[in-house]
C-alpha cells in the first residue's frame, strides 16, 4: 500500500519541532511532498515505530532525536522491513544535523550497486543502546557514516561496518558494549580504511566470558578484523569495575593496518584489561613515535598486551615505546608473545623500547626484542619457543627466566648482539637453552641459577675479573657449534683461568689473554680445562696470547684425545710437567702455527724425547712456530755427518734428515700431516738456537748454482723416511740460489714415488737472487719452507707439477713461467708473485683456500685457471685468453691493475672485485641458432655472469655480450665502446655504476618497472626490449646525448619534470614499444625528439604521477619540438591519457601542434583541453574512455559555429564513458518538448529532435570522413559545470530538464518517464555519424510498467544513424520489451541500471 508523506508526520506541540511516529519512506515518488512539508522544522522527535528509509534520493534533515523503541534510520538496501516495502532505486543520502538517541536505536546504511548509500550528521551522535550497521555489500560505491562532530555511545551499543563499508568520525569516538552488543569493523576489500576518528577512540566493555577468554581465538564482539583504520587521537581502552573482562582485538592485514597516535590500555577494579594484536595485525602507533602504555588502575586490576597467536604471527607493531605504568613488585602487567613462526627469518620483531615494570613472556614461535634501549624491570619469561635479544639491554633490567626444555636447542633465549656490545647484566636463571649468535658476553648481576645448556653459533666471550667460567655462565653444558667460538680471556696478572663446564660440539674455544704479566715459567699454567669435561668435545683448543701475557697450557693428561690444540702466537703448549711420570700425551690433532711447544728433555741416543705427543688424526707442521728442547739432561750437540755423506743423497733428500739422528717428538703414524717442518724455529731451554752449521757448494752441469746449509732442524720425517710425525734431525736447512737462466738450480724429481713424498719435497729455506728451474716430467716437486725469501724467477718445464707446501713457499719470486703442459699447485697455499705466464695447455691450480697474487701481470693461455680459491691482481696487465670453465675462484683487480680476457668465462663464474680495469675484448655474438636468452626478442649473447663489486671499470672493447649477474654493489663505470653491445635483463647487472654508452646497450627487463638508477652517458645507442623505467635520481643524464630505442616500454620516474633530465637530449623512436610518462605537480614537458613510423607505431602512455597532489598535472611537448615537422611530425601512435593516478592530469590541445599524425585516448581521471582559439586542431584518431574533454571557447547557442574545436581524420571512438564539459555564453533556451510522446518515438529523440540547435564539439575532417563508434550515451555533459541530467536548482539549466509521460497502446498508458536535456549527439544536421554534437535530446528512460505494460520498443523508420538503438540511459525497475521481427535494436548505454525483466520478440 503506498503511503504517502503527508500521513507519516503529526506536528509536535514543540516550536520547530516535528514527531515521526510511523514508518516514513523517502524515495523519487514522495521526496518532494517531503521537502515541502519539512522546511519549517529544524527538529525531529522519532518514537515507538517511527522510522525513515531514505531509498535513491538526497535528504537533508536539520536536527533528529531518537528516542523509544525500535527506532530505525535505514540509507539504502533492498527492502524496508516495517513496511514490508520493496527499494524502487535503492541507495541515497541522508544528512542530518545531530543525532540524541535513548533506548533502544538502529542506524543501518547498507550498499546498492552503482548508487552511494550515505548517511552524514553534521553536529555529534550521542546514543545508548544504538546498533550501528554498514553493510557495503561488497559493492564498489561508497557506503558510509560520516559524523563532523563527536559519536559518544553511552551505553550498550553495536557497531558493525563489514564489506566495504565506512565509519568516518571527525571528532571523538566512544564506544560501551555489554553481552547484547558489539563492535566489529571487517572486510573491506576494496576500501583504503574502513575506519576514520579524527580525535580520541575510546572503548570498552564488560562482556563476560567467565574463563573462556582464549587470546588464541577471534572475537567479533570487539575487533577490527580486516580492515584498516585511521585514529588521529588515542585509542583508549578502558576496563570496567568489577567486569571480568575487558579486551579488544585488533586482527587485521590490510593496507596499511591501524594508525593511531598513542594506545592506553587501562584497568580497573577486579578487571582484566586485554589488548589483542592477533591473526596478521599491522599496528602503527604515531608513525612509530608513539606510545602504547598498560596501566593497572585499581584494586585488582591488571592488563595484558597479546601480541600474536599460537598459529598466526602479527606482522608489524611500530611504536617507540611500550610502557608498563605498574608499581614496582605488583604483577599487574604482562605482554605475551606469540607465533607461529619457526626459524628466525619469520619472526615477528618488536620494535619499540619497553620501559617500566612488568612482565614480558614468549609463548612460542620466535619473537624479537629490537630495541637497545629499553629499561624495564620485572620478568622476562621464556616458557616456550624463542625470544631473541639483539642488545645486552633488549630485556631491561629484568629478571630473564628461561623455562624451555632442557637440552632443547631449537628453543630458549637467543642472543644476537653486535661485535662492540656491552655484556648483559640481567639475572638469568633456568634450565633452557641460551642460543648465541652474534657475539656475547656476560656479566649477569646473579646466574647461580641457571643451569641450562649455552648453544654457541657465534661467538661466545668471558669478561675480566672473574675466572672460571661457571662463575660467569652458570653450571651447564657449553656447546660449540662448527661455526662457533668460545673467547676466554684474562687480563689479570698471575692469575690461573679454569675452564669449568662441561664442553662439546666441534667449535673452536680461543684461548686469548692479554696484559702486562709475561708467562715466564713453562710448566706454571695460566689456562687449565677442568679434567673430565671435554668428552664430548672434538673441535679446536686455540691459545693465543699476546706479546707481554702468554698463554701456557700443561698437556698433563689425554683430555683432549677426541679434539685438538692449535699453538698460536705468544702461546706456549708444554708437554707434562718435568716432574710427571707419564710419557705420552695423546692429541686428535696437534696445529703449529707461530706459538712454542716445549717438549722438554732429549738425550743423544734416544729414539724419542723424553715425553711425547701421540697425534691420532691431524698434525700441522707447515706454518712457522718454534719447537723447546732442553738440551741439559745428556744432548751432544756435534755435526753427525760430513759434507760428502750429505753430497750422496739427492738435493732434495737431504733436507730430510739422517736417518742415524731422528729422534721423535710427535707421534703422528697414521694421522695426516700437513707440512714438512721447514718453517719451525728449533731453541733450546734457554730460547737460543740449537745450531752447529755446516755448508757447502751446489754444483749442477759443471756451474756453481747454489749454496747449501746444514744444521739442526725439524721435519715430519723419520727414520722411516716418509712423513710419520715431528722429529728432531740434522740435514739442509738452506739453500741460497745463485745462477739464472740457463744457470738456474734444477730441482729434479726422484720418480716412481707417492705423490706427497717427502723426498720430493724441499723444505729447506730458499734464499737468494737467482732462478729456480722444476723438472718433474710426470712428478710433482713440492717447496714447502715458509720462510723462502728468494727473489729470481720461478721456471717449471714441460709436464711437471710444481706444488706449494705452505704460504710463501715461494718467497717473493719476480716470475712464474708455466711451460706447455705444466702446473703450479697451490695447495690452499697463498703466494704472492711478480708476473704470471701461462702456456698452453699448462695450468695454475689454485683450489679451495688457495690464494694467488700478481703484482706484474702477465699471460694466461685457455684452461690456464683452476680451482675455487682467490686471484688477485695487483698490478700490471694480465692478459687471459680463452676461457677457463673450472675456475672458480674470486677474482680481485686492484686500482693500478688491469685484467683483459677475451672470453666471458676467462674469469671463470666466481665474484669479481673490479676496483681497477676488467676489459672484454673481440667476444663476438653468437649465431643466431644459438640458444636465446630472451624469450620475447630471441636475442643471443653469451653471458658473463660473474658477480662484479667495486668501484672500478668495466669495458667492453669490440664484443657482443649479455650481463647476467648480480652487480648490485658494483659502483664502478660500466664503458660501452664503439662497436660494442652488451645486453641486461636485470637492472642489478647494472649496479649503481655509471654508465658511458658508446656503442649499444640492449635493457631485456622482464619486470615492470625495473629500475635504472646509473647515470647515462655518451653517444650510443639504448635499446628497450621489455621493461625499463629510468629513475629520477639520474639528472646527471643530460650528459647523454646517444638515442633510446624502444621496442618495450620505457617509463619516466615518479616526479620528473622533462623528458631530457632521464634519457638526455637524443631522440626516441618508438618501434612498436611504449613510453610512459608520470606527470608530477608542476607538469611534465616531453622535450626530446620523438619518433616512430607507419609501420611501428607505439604508443605514449601520460599518466598521473600517484604522489602527486593535483597541482597543475599538465603533460605538454616543448614548444621547439611542436613547430618542427622534423620532430614531432614524425611520430605516428597514439596518445593516452589516464589518471588512473588520481590528481590532476591534463593535456591542452592547441591549433598550431604537430598532432595529425597522433590517436588520442582520454581514460578515466584525465583531460583533454581546447585552449579557446577560433582555429581547430586535428588529431588522427581520438577515444573517450572514461576520461573528460573540455571545450574552452565558450558556445553561442545563438549563433552557428562553423566548425568544430577539433578535427578527427580517421576514427572517433565514444562507445564508452566519459564526460564533456562545454560553457554556454549566451542565454540558455530549449526546444519546446511535449509532455507526451508515443513510444515510436523514443529511438529518434535520443539522437536527433529537428528543432534543437546542433553545435560541433568534434568533426571529422571532410576530406578525410572516417568512422564514428557508438553514439556517446554513455558520456555524461556537464554544461556550465552543471550536469546536464541533473543541473543544480535555481541555476541557468534549472529549466533544461523537461519529463514527459511515454505513453503506448489503446487506449494509451503510461509505461514510462523520458527526461529530456542538452546531450551528446553524433549525428550532423543530415543525420549522418560525423563527429560529437551539442544538441537537445532525450538523455533518459526510466521505466515503470511490467510484463504486459512494459515499455516497448520498436525500430524508427528515420534514416538517421542510431536510428535502432536506444542511447539514453535506461534505468526504473519496470519491464523492457525488444519488438524487432528480422531486425534488431541495441542498447548502448553501459550506465543503464534498470531492474526489471527483459523480454525479447512479439507478446
Amino acid at each position: 500500500m503506498a503511503v504517502s508523506a503527508a500521513s507519516l508526520l503529526s506536528h509536535s506541540a514543540l516550536a520547530n519541532t516535528e514527531t515521526i511516529s510511523v514508518p516514513q519512506i523517502v524515495n523519487e515518488t514522495t521526496l518532494q511532498e517531503v521537502r515541502n512539508r519539512l522546511e519549517s522544522y529544524n527538529e525531529f522527535f522519532l518514537t515507538e515505530l517511527g522510522a525513515i528509509w531514505v531509498d535513491g534520493v538526497q535528504l537533508d534533515l536539520s536536527n533528529v532525536k531518537l528516542t523509544g523503541n525500535h527506532v530505525r534510520l535505514q540509507v539504502g538496501g533492498t527492502d524496508f522491513p516495517y513496511q514490508n516495502a520493496q527499494a524502487i532505486s535503492s541507495g541515497g543520502s541522508l544528512t542530518v544535523g545531530s543525532i540524541t538517541a535513548t533506548g533502544t536505536n538502529i542506524i543501518h546504511v547498507i550498499g546498492t550497486t552503482n548508487r552511494d548509500s550515505t548517511l552524514t550528521v553534521k553536529g555529534d551522535i550521542n546514543a545508548s543502546n544504538l546498533d550501528v550497521w554498514i553493510d557495503g555489500q561488497n559493492t564498489n560505491t561508497s557506503t558510509k557514516v560520516s559524523v563532523e562532530g563527536n559519536f559518544t555511545e553511552t551505553e550498550d551499543s553495536k557497531v558493525g561496518v563489514q564489506y566495504n563499508g565506512i565509519l568516518e568520525v571527525k571528532g571523538g569516538l566512544t564506544v560501551n558494549i555489554s553481552n547484547e552488543g558489539g563492535f566489529y569493523i571487517a572486510n573491506s576489500k576494496n576500501v583504503p580504511v574502513s575506519l576514520k576518528v579524527g580525535k580520541d577512540f575510546t572503548f570498552s566493555n564488560h562482556i563476560t566470558k567467565n574463563n573462556k577468554f582464549d587470546p588464541n581465538d577471534l572475537f567479533f564482539d570487539a575487533s577490527i578484523g580486516t580492515a584498516a583504520a585511521e585514529i588521529g587521537g588515542d585509542f583508549i581502552l578502558q576496563g570496567v569495575n568489577d567486569a571480568p573482562t575487558t579486551y579488544f582485538q585488533i586482527a587485521n592485514s590490510k593496507a596499511a593496518g591501524v594508525k593511531v597516535a598513542n594506545i592506553q590500555v587501562i584497568g580497573s577494579d577486579n578487571n582484566t584489561t586485554s589488548l589483542l594484536f592477533s591473526r596478521f595485525s599491522i599496528v602503527n602507533v604515531g608513525s612509530g613515535n608513539g606510545v602504547i602504555e598498560l596501566k593497572p588502575d585499581g584494586n585488582n586490576s591488571k592488563v595484558q598486551l597479546f601480541i600474536g597467536e599460537s598459529d598466526y604471527k602479527a606482522k608489524s607493531v611500530l611504536a617507540s615505546e611500550l610502557k608498563m605504568n605498574q608499581s614496582e613488585g605488583s604483577d599487574g602487567v604482562s605482554v605475551y608473545l606469540n607465533n607461529n613462526a619457526v626459524d628466525l627469518k619469520q619472526a615477528f620483531v618488536l620494535v619499540p623500547k619497553i620501559t617500566g615494570h612488568g612482565q614480558i613472556e614468549n609463548l612460542g614461535g620466535y619473537n624479537v626484542l629490537r630495541s637497545a634501549e629499553s629499561t624495564y624491570t620485572g620478568k622476562t619469561l621464556v616458557t616456550d619457543g624463542t625470544l631473541v635479544l639483539v642488545a645486552p639491554t633488549g630485556a631491561g633490567q629484568s629478571n630473564i627466566e628461561v623455562n624451555t626444555e632442557a637440552g632443547n636447542t631449537s628453543k630458549g633465549l637467543y642472543l644476537q648482539f653486535q661485535s662492540d656490545a656491552a655484556p648483559i647484566e640481567n639475572k638469568i636463571s633456568g634450565d633452557g637453552v641460551i642460543r648465541v649468535a652474534g657475539e656475547v658476553s656476560v656479566k649477569s648481576s646473579d646466574i647461580s641459577d641457571y643451569h641450562g645448556e649455552w648453544d654457541v653459533l657465534g661467538k661466545l666471550k668471558t669478561v675480566d675479573g672473574s675466572f672460571t667460567t661457571s662463575s660467569q655462565w652458570g653450571t651447564g653444558n657449553v656447546n660449540i657449534e662448527p661455526q662457533g667460538s668460545v673467547v676466554v680471556t684474562n687480563n689479570s696478572n698471575g692469575s690461573l683461568f679454569v675452564f669449568d663446564n662441561t664442553l662439546s660440539g666441534s667449535g673452536t674455544l680461543l684461548v686469548n689473554f692479554s696484559g702486562s704479566g709475561n708467562g715466564t715459567d713453562l710448566y706454571t699454567p695460566t689456562f687449565k680445562i677442568q679434567q673430565g669435561t671435554t668428552s664430548g668435545f672434538t673441535g679446536m683448543v686455540d691459545l693465543a696470547g699476546e706479546k707481554n701475557k702468554k698463554v701456557v697450557y700443561i698437556l698433563d693428561s689425554d683430555e683432549l684425545s677426541t679434539s685438538g690444540i692449535r699453538v698460536s702466537d705468544n702461546s706456549v703448549l708444554s708437554v707434562g710437567r718435568d716432574d710427571s711420570s707419564k710419557e705420552t700425551f695423546t692429541l686428535g690433532k696437534l696445529d703449529i702455527s707461530g706459538g712454542e711447544l716445549n717438549i722438554g728433555d732429549i738425550q743423544t741416543g734416544s729414539p724419542t724425547s723424553n715425553k711425547t705427543i701421540r697425534v691420532t688424526k691431524k698434525l700441522n707442521a707447515d706454518g712457522e712456530g718454534t719447537v723447546r728442547i732442553d738440551t741439559s739432561a745428556g744432548f751432544i750437540n756435534a755435526v753427525p755427518t760430513t759434507e760428502s755423506e750429505l753430497e750422496t743423497l739427492p738435493l732434495m733428500e737431504q733436507d730430510d734428515g739422517l736417518q742415524k739422528t731422528s729422534m721423535m717428538l710427535v707421534n703422528a703414524k697414521g694421522a695426516e700431516i700437513i707440512g714438512s717442518g721447514g718453517g719451525l724455529s728449533l731453541v733450546d731451554q734457554n730460547g737460543k738456537v740449537l745450531s752447529n752449521a755446516l755448508s757447502s757448494k751446489v754444483i749442477q752441469n759443471g756451474l756453481h748454482v747454489a749454496n747449501a746449509g746444514y744444521d739442526w732442524k725439524l721435519t715430519t720425517s723419520g727414520s722411516e723416511e716418509e712423513a710419520s710425525g715431528l722429529y728432531l734431525n740434522y740435514g739442509l736447512t738452506q739453500v741460497e740460489l745463485l745462477g739464472q737462466g740457463d744457470s738456474a738450480l734444477i730441482l729434479y724429481a726422484t720418480p716412481g714415488l707417492p705423490e706427497n713424498s717427502l723426498a720430493n719435497d724441499l723444505s729447506a729455506k730458499v734464499i737468494g737472487s737467482g732462478d729456480l728451474k722444476i723438472s718433474a716430467v710426470g712428478e710433482t716437486v713440492s717447496l714447502s719452507n715458509p720462510e723462502n725469501t728468494y727473489t729470481g724467477g720461478t721456471f717449471v718445464t714441460s709436464d711437471s707439477t710444481l706444488k706449494l707446501g705452505a704460504d710463501s713457499a715461494l718467497g717473493a719470486t719476480k716470475e712464474v713461467n708455466l711451460a706447455e703442459r705444466a702446473v703450479l699447485n697451490l695447495n690452499n697455499h697463498a703466494q704472492t708473485i711478480g708476473k704470471l705466464t701461462v702456456a698452453s695447455d699448462a695450468q695454475v691450480d689454485m683450489a679451495d683456500s688457495s690464494q694467488l697474487t700478481v703484482k706484474e701481470g702477465g699471460t694466461v693461455s685457455a684452461g690456464g685457471l683452476k680451482g675455487s680459491g682467490k686471484l688477485i691482481v695487483q698490478g700490471g696487465t694480465l692478459e687471459i685468453s680463452g676461457a677457463n670453465a673450472d675456475f672458480h675462484a674470486s677474482t680481485s683487480i686492484n686500482p693500478d691493475a688491469e685484467v683483459e680476457i677475451d672470453s666471458v668465462l676467462g674469469l671463470g663464474d666466481n665474484e669479481i672485485q673490479d676496483n681497477g680495469s676488467l676489459t672484454l675484448k673481440n667476444i663476438e655474438k653468437p649465431s643466431d641458432s644459438g640458444n636465446p636468452l630472451h624469450y620475447e626478442t630471441f636475442l643471443t649473447y653469451d653471458e658473463f655472469a660473474n658477480t662484479l663489486i667495486g668501484s672500478g671499470e668495466l669495458n667492453a672493447e669490440n664484443s657482443s655480450f649479455a650481463l647476467t649477474g648480480n652487480n648490485s654493489d658494483f659502483n664502478g663505470t660500466i664503458k660501452v665502446g664503439a662497436g660494442s653491445d652488451i645486453a641486461v635483463f636485470k637492472n642489478s647487472a647494472l649496479g649503481e655504476a655509471e654508465i658511458k654508452n658508446n656503442g649499444r646497450l640492449d635493457l631485456l627487463f622482464d619486470e615492470d618497472y625495473s629500475y635504472i638508477d646509473n647515470i647515462l652517458s655518451g653517444d650510443g645507442t639504448t635499446v628497450v626490449h621489455g621493461y625499463a623505467t629510468v629513475s629520477n635520481n639520474s639528472v646527471q643524464n643530460n650528459s647523454y646525448t646517444g638515442d633510446w630505442l624502444v621496442l618495450g616500454k620505457l617509463s619516466s620516474d615518479k616526479g620528473a619534470h622533462t623528458s631530457q633530465e632521464l634519457w638526455g637530449s637524443g631522440k626516441t623512436e618508438l618501434n612498436g614499444g611504449n613510453i610512459e610518462i608520470f606527470v608530477p605537480d608542476g607538469g611534465f614537458t616531453y622535450n626530446n625528439t620523438l619518433i616512430s613510423t607507419k609501420d611501428s607505431e607505439g604508443a605514449l602512455w601520460i599518466y598521473s604521477d600517484p604522489n602527486a597532489e593535483g597541482s597543475n598535472q599538465e603533460f605538454k611537448f616543448d614548444n621547439n619540438l611542436k613547430n618542427n615537422p622534423e620532430n614531432n611530425q614524425d611520430f605516428i601512435g597514439t596518445m593516452v591519457l589516464d589518471g588512473k593516478n588520481g590528481g590532476n592530469l591534463f593535456y591542452v590541445l592547441t591549433p598550431d601542434e604537430m598532432l595529425s599524425s597522433i590517436g588520442v585516448v582520454v581514460k578515466d581521471g584525465a583531460e583533454l583541453r581546447t585552449d579557446g582559439s577560433n582555429d581547430p586542431a586535428t588529431l588522427e584518431s581520438l577515444m573517450i574512455s572514461g576520461g573528460s574533454i573540455d571545450f574552452e571557447k565558450k558556445i553561442q547557442l545563438s549563433g552557428t559555429a562553423s566548425s568544430a574545436p577539433i578535427l578527427i581524420k580517421e576514427n572517433l571512438d565514444v562507445s564508452s564513458t566519459g564526460t564533456v564539459k562545454v560553457k554556454i555564453g549566451d542565454q540558455i533556451t530549449v526546444p519546446g518538448i511535449p509532455d507526451t510522446e508515443s513510444n515510436n518515438a523514443i529511438l529518434e529523440h535520443d539522437d536527433y529532435i529537428e528543432e534543437a540547435p546542433r553545435i560541433p564539439l568534434i568533426q571529422m575532417t571532410e576530406d578525410n570522413k572516417g568512422v564514428v563508434n557508438g553514439y556517446a550515451g554513455g558520456i555524461k555533459l556537464f554544461v556550465n559545470e552543471q550536469s546536464a541530467l541533473s543541473p543544480d536548482e535555481g541555476g541557468r539549466l534549472s529549466n533544461s530538464v523537461k519529463t514527459v509521460s511515454i505513453l503506448q497502446g489503446s487506449p494509451e498508458t503510461e509505461v514510462a518517464i523520458g527526461f529530456y536535456g542538452f546531450q551528446l549527439s553524433t549525428l550532423d544536421s543530415s543525420k549522418e555519424s560525423n563527429g560529437l554534437y551539442l544538441t537537445y535530446g532525450l538523455n533518459e528512460v526510466r521505466l515503470l510498467g511490467k510484463d504486459d505494460n512494459a515499455l516497448t520498443l520498436v525500430p524508427s523508420e528515420s534514416t538517421a544513424s542510431g536510428g535502432k538503438d536506444l542511447r539514453a540511459k535506461v534505468t526504473g525497475d519496470g519491464d523492457l520489451r525488444i519488438d524487432a521481427p528480422n531486425d534488431y535494436i541495441s542498447l548502448s548505454n553501459p550506465n543503464n541500471g534498470y531492474t526489471g525483466k527483459t523480454f525479447a520478440g512479439v507478446r
